[in-house]
């Protein structure tokens, strides 16, 4: 399984963090179990949490889910995630989500994020 996810992934491995995590927020029950599949045939071993994201908005969950985590003032967060780089004129025709997310933990107390490039072909 060679996507940008799975790049983004061998990252975090590489991190060497213990308690290393893949997070999907699903915005139905048919991606969650779509999702679970995929992860089961690539046959990952890193753990996956599901996220219930019914509203659709990835920040207001992005953001309970990491402050739950952070709450700890002992407790720092890697976030990793992997960023669609399209060139050129096609480039606004795609998603901004990174971007988005980006801005979103800028300020964010201890999160540290990393955004491993993925140029699409």
């Amino acid at each position: 399984m060679r996507t940008r996810r799975s790049v983004a992934l061998l990252y975090a491995q590489l991190l060497g963090i213990d308690d290393t995590r893949a997070v999907f927020f699903a915005f139905d029950e048919q991606r969650a179990k779509a999702m679970r599949r995929a992860w089961h045939r690539a046959g990952l071993d890193t753990r996956l949490e599901i996220i219930d994201a019914p509203s659709r908005d990835l920040g207001e969950e992005l953001l309970g889910y990491l402050r739950e985590r952070t709450s700890d003032p002992e407790t720092a967060v890697a976030v990793v995630m992997h960023e669609l780089r399209i060139h050129g004129l096609p480039r606004v025709l795609h998603s901004q989500a990174a971007l988005y997310i980006k801005r979103l933990l800028l300020f964010e107390p201890r999160v540290i994020l990393t955004s491993v490039p993925y140029r699409l072909e």
